[in-house]
């Protein structure tokens, strides 16, 4: 009651808060802060960092996942669409762009001619992916 986020006074007091919160929830791992609320009653759902998704059994059996080729950067294992839906399917067609691999197409869209695009990729102002 009476908290004011613009208050310096009050955004200390949150930020003491959130440090102890940030202690006490690393002091006991995940499955055991799951187990304890759990065992309260309390609904509760660990949320899983990218990396953790792969091997999630949940995200496994929605087939989540997606295996694509990456420009650059070769084979890629990533999150796709989480919603399926039978008349407008959804899939991940294709990776993320390499940087500056839609840079002409982009500034072309803004109103940039050839000539300007071209000087902004020789000023070094944007990059052109090769």
């Amino acid at each position: 009651p009476g908290y004011n986020a613009l208050d310096p006074a009050d955004q200390a007091v949150s930020e003491e808060w959130k440090q102890k919160y940030r202690v006490l929830f690393r002091s006991r791992t995940v499955a055991d802060w799951v187990a304890a609320f759990d065992q309260a009653g309390v609904p509760v759902a660990a949320v899983n960092i990218p990396e953790e998704m792969a091997d999630d059994p949940q995200v496994a059996a929605d087939g989540i996942m997606c295996d694509l080729d990456h420009a650059v950067t070769g084979p890629q294992r990533v999150v796709g669409p989480a919603a399926k839906m039978s008349r407008t399917p959804t899939v991940a067609s294709r990776p993320s762009p390499a940087l500056g691999q839609h840079t002409r197409e982009i500034l072309a869209e803004a109103g940039f001619d050839n000539e300007e695009v071209q000087h902004l990729i020789a000023s070094g102002v944007v990059v052109e992916h090769q």
